[in-house]
């Protein structure tokens, strides 16, 4: 998850926000090749400086505040044995975030058990290339669809 039970971010992220100096270096080599070899391009769309990207205000409130939302349902991690797995604390916290932010917002909780086994074996039914079925994103999304069918089938 994003954040750890005291609030800070997790090793996932900071690994991640890690990364963001050396792609940020690597595309400044490769806009410094370009120039090289096309001095004549002129880039597509002007150019913002780093301070002006700062000011922008990106928020996820700002989509739930133009979108219609009914209801959250978050997958909740349950063990075969009905005791909630390692990561019940991490969906804990955000869901505190989410009711600090949303305090309106009707949260509920669908069971998660086995949907990425389940998720993963579509994948391989679909007749997806290997390569692209150890893409995590594509297991979590079809995971999370599997949630909300369970989800509804039961209400």
């Amino acid at each position: 998850m994003w954040y750890r039970s005291d609030g800070s971010l997790s090793d996932y992220c900071e690994n991640l926000f890690s990364k963001f100096p050396v792609q940020i270096q690597k595309l400044e080599n490769t806009k410094i090749s370009n120039a090289k070899t096309n001095p004549k391009a002129n880039p597509m769309k002007e150019e913002i400086t780093f301070d002006d990207f700062t000011k922008v205000d990106l928020r996820t409130a700002t989509i739930l505040e133009a979108e219609k939302v009914e209801k959250v349902v978050v997958g909740l991690p349950i063990h075969k044995d009905g005791n909630f797995t390692y990561i019940k604390s991490d969906i804990d916290l955000l869901v505190s975030k989410i009711k600090g932010k949303f305090p309106d917002l009707p949260i509920d909780f669908g069971d998660e058990q086995f949907s990425s086994v389940h998720a993963k074996q579509i994948i391989i039914d679909s007749g997806v290339k290997k390569e692209k079925r150890k893409d995590k994103a594509l297991v979590d999304k079809i995971s999370a669809v599997i949630i909300l069918q369970r989800y509804l089938k039961h209400i």
